[in-house]
């Protein structure tokens, strides 16, 4: 299997976070995936009203995507980093 260029990659990325944060998070309409590419490492930025079922007990289930994102970006010879955003629907409507 051959590595995919990056800007495909990131989009891939964003989608199997989007997909995975809204099969956890309580109203799946709110969470939104978006990136940041830096001199050598892109961030990922999961933006949610609700962040508590997607961070899971301990923190185990965002380590995990977290995980697997990392994983996914050494093969492809980039660094990736997920940060977790917990916004509110009334911040985003003020004009």
């Amino acid at each position: 299997m051959t590595a995919m260029d990056d800007e495909e990659f990131r989009k891939h990325v964003c989608v199997y976070l989007k997909i995975s944060c809204e099969m956890l998070a309580d109203n799946e309409d709110q969470v939104i995936v978006d990136y940041t590419v830096g001199d050598r490492t892109t961030l990922f930025r999961i933006q949610s009203t609700c962040i508590g079922p997607i961070l899971g007990k301990k923190g185990r289930l965002i380590n995990a995507i977290r995980a697997i994102t990392i994983a996914a970006g050494h093969k492809n010879g980039m660094r990736c980093a997920i940060d977790l955003v917990e916004y509110s629907e009334t911040s985003q409507n003020v004009s």
